[in-house]
Parts: C-alpha cells; sequence; structure tokens
C-alpha cells in the first residue's frame, strides 16, 4: 500500500537480499529513492510507489543507515556527498593488511602494544584514586612528570610539534592544575556529556601556547584515550574525517575542538566495537585501527 512508504523508513529488496536493508531518503512523483547499506557507492536507487520488489523491514532501526551523513539531489538523484563502502569490503581492506585480524601479531606490534602499554602504565601511575590524592595535595609536579612518562610509548601520536608544544604547557603548572582537574572529572563521570566535556575542552584551550599549538584533536583525545580506551577515542582529524566519509557515518566534523563532534566519534566508535565485536574488537584501540585502515590509511 502506498502510504506505508515514508521517508527514513527502512525497508527490504525481496529478490536482492545482498543489498542488506535500505533507507528510504525521498519520496516525491510517485517515486521513492532508497539507499541500501551493503551496496557501494553513494547514489541511491530509484523505485515505483507501488513497486512489488519492496517490503518495510521489520527492523526500523539499522546502526549504519541511521547514522548516514545527509543526501543531497542532483539532476533529480539523491546521493551522499562522498561515495562509500559496506562493512564487507572495509574487512577485506582490514584483511589484506592483517591476515589474522585483531589477532595478528602484526597488528598487535604496530597497532596496540604502544597503547597498551600507555594504559598499563596510566594504571600504575594515575590510577584514579591516586590521581585524585596529588591533585587534591597539589602535587602538580609529580603529576605532570607522571603524565609524561605514561605517554611516552604513544608519542608518535602527536606531531613533534604537538608533542614540544604540549610538553611546554604543561610545566606552567596553574595551566596544569587546571588540565588534570579537568581531566579527572571526564574520567570520573559515569556519563560522557556535555557538562564534563566542554568544561575539559576549555582546560585543554587553557594550555599556553608559547611556538605552537596546543589545542588539537590529537592533545585533547590523547589522555582520556590512554586511561579509558574502552570509553575514550583517540580522535586523528583528518584520517578519523576520511574513514567516516568512506564508511558513510555522519561525524559532525568540526577542526574547532567541540562536544558534537566528539559525541558522533564515540558514537562511531560504539556503532563499529558492536558490529566488530564478534572479530574480536576490545575497545575504542580495535575501532580506530579498523577505521583508519578502511580508509585508506595503510593505503596512502
Amino acid at each position: 500500500m502506498n502510504y506505508e512508504y515514508k521517508e527514513v523508513m527502512i525497508v527490504e529488496a525481496v529478490s536482492k537480499p545482498e543489498w542488506g536493508p535500505g533507507k528510504i531518503v525521498h519520496v516525491s512523483g510517485g517515486h521513492l529513492h532508497i539507499y541500501f547499506r551493503d551496496l557501494p557507492g553513494k547514489e541511491t536507487k530509484t523505485f515505483t510507489l507501488n513497486a512489488p520488489i519492496l517490503r518495510v523491514s521489520a527492523f526500523q532501526n539499522d546502526p549504519i543507515l541511521d547514522n548516514l551523513p545527509p543526501f543531497f539531489e542532483k539532476d533529480g538523484q539523491w546521493q551522499l556527498q562522498f561515495s562509500r563502502i559496506p562493512l564487507v569490503i572495509a574487512e577485506r581492506t582490514f584483511l589484506r593488511h592483517f591476515p589474522l585480524g585483531f589477532s595478528d601479531p602484526k597488528y598487535a606490534k604496530g597497532e596496540r602494544s604502544g597503547k597498551d602499554e600507555a594504559n598499563r602504565r596510566f594504571d600504575k601511575q594515575l590510577e584514579l584514586k591516586e590521581f585524585r590524592k596529588l591533585l587534591e595535595s597539589d602535587d602538580i609536579p609529580t603529576l605532570v612528570q607522571r603524565a609524561l612518562s605514561v605517554k611516552t610509548p604513544v608519542n608518535e601520536l602527536l606531531a613533534p610539534f604537538e608533542n614540544a608544544a604540549f610538553h611546554d604547557a604543561i610545566h606552567d603548572l596553574n595551566a596544569a592544575r587546571t588540565f588534570f582537574s579537568a581531566l579527572l572529572c571526564l574520567l570520573e563521570s559515569l556519563e560522557i556529556n556535555a557538562e564534563v566535556f566542554e568544561p575539559y575542552i576549555d582546560a585543554v584551550l587553557s594550555l599556553p601556547a608559547k611556538k605552537s599549538k596546543v589545542a588539537s584533536w590529537h592533545a585533547a583525545t590523547l589522555f582520556p584515550h590512554i586511561a579509558q580506551p574502552g570509553r575514550h577515542m583517540f580522535h586523528k582529524p583528518e584520517r578519523t574525517k576520511a574513514a567516516a566519509e568512506t564508511l558513510g557515518f555522519d561525524l559532525h566534523y568540526d577542526a574547532a575542538l567541540n562536544w558534537q563532534t566528539y559525541d558522533a566519534l564515540l558514537k562511531m566508535g560504539d556503532v563499529y566495537l558492536g558490529l566488530l565485536k564478534d572479530r574480536g574488537a576490545k575497545d575504542y584501540v580495535d575501532v580506530q585501527s579498523f577505521i583508519f585502515v578502511a580508509g585508506g590509511g595503510y593505503d596512502a
């Protein structure tokens, strides 16, 4: 029945199960413009309202279709801005580089070892009770010393100029006190939301920039990710943006530090962690590596 079909509804092409579920992007002039999850590309397919091939899906939620970027119309055709690849193709790209997936020794050495070591150092040197004790006793120099030690195994995640700028900034004790206080609040919070993230952004922005920029996405997301890789995701802006475009995820990207982009990043992390858990993914370290590889990071 024609009235069944509405925009954002999820449908299925009965004779094409390999297309996966499809999202109705636009309805006009007796036609449905539908984007199918498991087809590569950026364009929708067009059907008449009474096309017998279609049926309404029993499931009206899909983690990938629910988070697609906006569509736009061009010459009567509705499409995404960028061509995307489905999960199965992203997995093939990942397995081409790491044939044993997340258990591949090459993957463990190249993608996990440094981050796992940084997390172990954080747990040993800045476990949250110890973190709070140092902060409450105003032992900022010790906090600075331990924080710099903790990040040593992942120094390559920051560009040399970012490392130098952060190192200089964190030795300003007043700025460091503000930074560590906001970081602790973020890590202790039961819920990650704007209320705790925005003060943390303000603290990062307040770090004095003597020679070069400190307040980058790299610097802002490094310590939360080291401390809690199951809750916080490291944001490599250009690579993550490219991966989101390749996978077709609306990242709400903005180069300036902001809650909306980070919230979308965490949502993307949750979606792909859920999709990849059966493949052995454990946390956002694995998600970040997967989307980096799928987005062409190893082929650049």
